[in-house]
């Protein structure tokens, strides 16, 4: 285990806990921007939408990053699930 990933997981286990105990529809409020990404009709393809305070809220738009549409990112992202997985995709 490298020190970077168990930083990492300290970080997203103190963000989880601290989300989980200030809101208890925590998981529940975590499915809202995809159900409004999929459904509403005034949401357009290629639009982003994730929890109005980083891990908490409502949905809202959020503006896509360019890291997004890195090819050769997205290639290795691919290929690293693939190889986690063990279920490769043709």
């Amino acid at each position: 285990m490298s020190i970077s990933w168990i930083l990492q997981q300290s970080i997203k286990t103190r963000i989880l806990s601290f989300a989980k105990s200030h809101d208890e529809t925590f998981y529940e409020m975590g499915a809202l921007p995809a159900l409004m990404a999929g459904t509403a009709p005034q949401v357009k393809g290629g639009e982003l939408f994730g929890p109005k305070w980083f891990i908490r809220g409502y949905p809202t738009k959020e503006k896509v990053k360019s890291v997004v549409y890195d090819k050769k990112l997205s290639e290795k992202l691919w290929k690293t699930t693939e190889q986690i997985t063990g279920i490769v995709y043709k």
